[in-house]
């Protein structure tokens, strides 16, 4: 059975996301081997469904330096 780099991954995402012990992994791998459409367009669906990690950084609005000199016509 031959498997694309791509359902490969989306099962390595899933399995991470969701802390699964080696032999949890097994059995997902066994019953991955006995229906593998079925388990694409699962792990497909599964790895659509775990959130985006957001940005944590903060945004910082850049604005000039303050005006230190005298204004034209003082």
């Amino acid at each position: 059975m031959k498997i694309s780099p791509a359902d490969k991954q989306n099962f390595d995402v899933v399995m991470a996301h969701n802390a699964l012990d080696a032999s949890e992994i097994e059995l997902c791998k066994s019953a991955y081997r006995n229906d593998p459409e079925a388990a694409k367009r699962l792990y497909e669906a599964l790895r659509a469904e775990i959130p985006r990690v957001a940005d944590t950084l903060p945004w910082v609005k850049l604005s000039p330096p303050p005006f230190v000199g005298k204004v034209k016509g003082e």
